[in-house]
């Protein structure tokens, strides 16, 4: 799943630079929230993983343009 998220966040990269990761936990499953880089005047995207212990994974994946 992260290798899928991480590929999304790829294609969202507007500018140079390293794509921020947060991991968010709970008892039952693993949120990452990645943030490549980008911003006003162009670009910004975010994509989250969502991997949870019964099995089923999600991703959310959002692109805004300016």
């Amino acid at each position: 799943m992260d290798s899928v998220a991480v590929a999304y966040a790829e294609q969202a990269r507007q500018f140079d630079g390293s794509i921020d990761e947060q991991v968010t936990q709970t008892d039952d499953s693993t949120a990452t929230r990645y943030l490549p880089p980008g911003g006003a005047g162009g670009y910004q995207g975010e994509v989250y993983a969502v991997d949870t212990d019964s099995g089923d994974d999600y991703l959310y994946y959002v692109l805004l343009n300016d």
